[in-house]
């Protein structure tokens, strides 16, 4: 069977959610095949898609050798170079995805996001040498962890991504353990992640517990203000949102998301929304 970049694509995609490998690793090789014979550039999007679809469902080799086929073919452009290193770092290749993200991370200085994808890469593929080397080689695993340390550390601190900064807690909390020297506070970082990534994190960020009915609301004209956060020295900024109609979140309109756990007024799942108007349970309390 030969690959036909109309119609094949769709077959695997459909081979790819029915988790049918046999059907995919057939599809793949004809696609490597069609990459090697065929002089025509492949279709970047294309492309993209397919290895992000390989991914999402975990089928590293064939994401592995599809990568490498459209590297070949000339098809060398960021992401799917980084799609390649994935691939790599998850079957256990850990010395060639570096190679692979050390000079992707010189080749995309001008894109933010590459960069820090490939930087959050490295990370991981130093942690990942870090916990497979033996205790029995001190020096090695102090090498790696602070390699790893450092990657995280400093795609945190540019992106300030909730995930590098988990990661890079978990580093410094092991180099305690291991009595491994290395600057930063991990009980900082973490409430500075959690106030980040869920908006509502003044008692982590200020190193408070006051009980829910202390934290006070007040109305500021149409907006509802936070102004429970003590002490006075560590107040987070104020920040608010428009309210909704009826209760809704004034940011995304959600009315049947799952409640998050760590806002005691809306029932909306995203964690940037600010809490607004009484909860609404269900999609009949909507008004018509």
């Amino acid at each position: 069977m030969t690959w036909d970049r109309r119609t094949s694509v769709v077959e695997l995609f459909r081979a790819v959610d029915a988790l049918d490998r046999p059907r995919v690793e057939a599809l793949c090789a004809d696609l490597v095949e069609d990459l090697r014979v065929d002089e025509r550039p492949y279709p970047l999007d294309q492309a993209h898609r397919v290895l992000g679809e390989l991914r999402r469902k975990r089928y590293l080799e064939p994401l592995r050798r599809v990568a490498d086929a459209l590297i070949q073919a000339g098809r060398s452009d960021p992401t799917i170079r980084r799609h390649y290193a994935q691939a790599l770092l998850d079957q256990g290749v850990l010395t060639a995805a570096v190679a692979v993200l050390e000079r992707l991370l010189e080749d995309v200085a001008s894109s933010p996001y590459e960069a820090t994808e490939a930087r959050g890469l490295l990370g991981r593929a130093y942690k990942q040498m870090y916990v497979t080397t033996a205790p029995t080689a001190p020096e090695r695993r102090r090498r790696f962890l602070e390699l790893a340390v450092e990657h995280y550390r400093g795609v945190y601190d540019q992106a300030g991504l909730a995930r590098h900064g988990i990661n890079l807690v978990a580093l410094l909390v092991r180099a305690r353990e291991d009595g491994v020297d290395l600057p930063g506070d991990p009980l900082l970082i973490a409430r500075n992640v959690l106030a980040a990534a869920t908006g509502l994190g003044h008692a982590a960020a200020c190193g408070t517990t006051a009980p829910r009915w202390r934290r006070a609301w007040r109305w500021a004209g149409t907006r509802r203000r936070w102004s429970g956060c003590t002490p006075t020295s560590a107040r987070a900024p104020t920040r608010s949102r428009s309210p909704g109609p009826c209760g809704s979140c004034g940011t995304c309109g959600s009315w049947t998301r799952p409640a998050n756990p760590a806002c005691p007024c809306c029932r909306c799942w995203r964690a940037r929304c600010w809490p607004v108007g009484r909860p609404v349970t269900s999609r009949s309390a909507r008004p018509s």
